[in-house]
């Protein structure tokens, strides 16, 4: 079983996203850092070449892809990461921030609710439910919970977390629920 901090720090895939999106200066450093202090380093230092960019938000989105493309290898998924990952990822983050910048106006062209719920697994599977929520001057959150096939509690957490947006806290209750799951 590979190493969180392998998958989405030091594989070859990852070592060339890095290369392209960190400041050069900073790189010694964030190879160097066990996982707990390269989580740390990447939400509270800006390390991004791009200085007009959020650090938080394009590192989050890069450990998303990372571990999305690493999986789809894993699993013998037919899709391929693209040419240039670093790239494609900088691309996701532009488009975040345009819809995060609608918000942030005050408004938005239309709202959709949708229902959700729990939705019982096969038998023998285990379902993981995760949320993540920011509000500007109010803390951000994360948490999920654990469930059989029967719907039973299994395990759960929730997480206080600082200031963020809510894109990184659902990425933060993904990655915790992974390191749990692991585990």
């Amino acid at each position: 079983m590979e190493e969180v901090l392998h998958v989405l720090r030091d594989c070859p895939l990852a070592k060339i996203v890095w290369c392209n999106l960190l400041k050069i200066e900073v790189s010694a450093n964030f190879y160097a850092e066990n996982l707990q202090g390269w989580i740390h380093m990447s939400l509270y230092q800006n390390l991004g070449k791009d200085e007009a960019d959020s650090w938080g938000c394009v590192w989050a989105t890069s450990c998303h892809f990372l571990w999305i493309w690493r999986n789809r290898e894993v699993h013998g998924d037919a899709r391929v990461c693209p040419n240039h990952p670093w790239r494609c990822i900088m691309g996701w983050v532009q488009q975040y921030k345009q819809v995060d910048n609608s918000v942030v106006g005050g408004y938005t062209k239309h709202r959709v609710e949708v229902d959700a719920m729990w939705k019982k697994p096969e038998e023998g599977w285990i379902q993981l439910n995760t949320n993540g929520a920011s509000k500007r001057d109010i803390s951000t959150g994360s948490g999920g919970i654990f469930r059989n096939a029967e719907g039973k509690w299994i395990s759960g957490f929730s997480l206080n977390l600082d200031r963020c947006n809510a894109y990184l806290a659902e990425l933060l209750g993904v990655f915790d629920s992974l390191r749990i799951a692991r585990e």
